[in-house]
């Protein structure tokens, strides 16, 4: 899918072809659940990656993303770029409390693992698979 290692929002061919919208799929927060921290680590379900630089705040120097309408999960200040030619990166943060998913292409859009991140420090450190296809941004 991409072809180019260290690609990230200068090269818009490949901006272009991962741009969209996307239906995200989260796994079980393993070891276990995360309790009542669940809703500040939590992506939403649906997704558009903008073809966008952010001007401000967190998402200065990145590309925007946005949850579609009613899609639940976290909001706030939310980012992602090409990391390289196998890996796009994704964050939700608002300096405190957050999380990053990791994605690598795969046959039905992209695979990878979600990785909370919070203001205090947690002796156990939590992950989730997830997985994302594309969808119409109707």
């Amino acid at each position: 899918m991409f072809k180019a290692h260290g690609a990230g929002p200068d090269d818009p061919d490949i901006v272009s072809k991962i741009a969209g919208c996307y239906q995200l799929n989260l796994g079980r927060w393993w070891p276990w659940g995360l309790g009542e921290d669940a809703q500040f680590v939590t992506p939403p379900s649906r997704i558009q990656l903008l073809n966008k630089i952010g001007k401000e705040g967190w998402e200065k120097d990145h590309l925007i993303l946005r949850p579609l309408p009613n899609a639940g999960g976290r909001g706030g200040p939310s980012f992602w770029d090409i990391e390289s030619n196998q890996h796009v990166l994704m964050v939700w943060t608002d300096g405190f409390t957050g999380m990053t998913i990791e994605a690598k292409p795969d046959a039905n859009g992209f695979s990878g693992w979600v990785h909370p991140h919070f203001d205090m420090f947690h002796l156990i450190k939590h992950v989730a698979h997830m997985n994302m296809h594309k969808i119409d941004c109707d």
